[in-house]
């Protein structure tokens, strides 16, 4: 790890299993503040997007008690 003094900059240099140099990877850095929270917050739950448990099961056995599309035989494509 590399830390530049004259910009809020550090470079990572590493290298694969074999040995080989992997490109310079560069990161800028700020300062964390006691005024930031530690994590982002959390996404906007939307129950209206949801069923529930008891809806799926009711459309499941719905759709299992339908019958089945029925299918249509092959045509035959060879040519006598």
């Amino acid at each position: 790890m590399l830390m530049d003094s004259e910009n809020t900059v550090f470079y990572l240099k590493s290298s694969d299993q074999s040995g080989m140099p992997l490109p310079l990877r560069i990161f800028d850095y700020t300062e964390r503040t006691s005024n930031q929270p530690k994590q982002p917050p959390a996404p906007h739950f939307d129950p209206s997007q949801y069923i529930t448990r008891d809806e799926l099961e009711n459309i499941l056995s719905e759709r299992l008690k339908k019958p089945a599309r029925p299918t249509k035989p092959k045509e035959d494509t060879e040519h006598e």
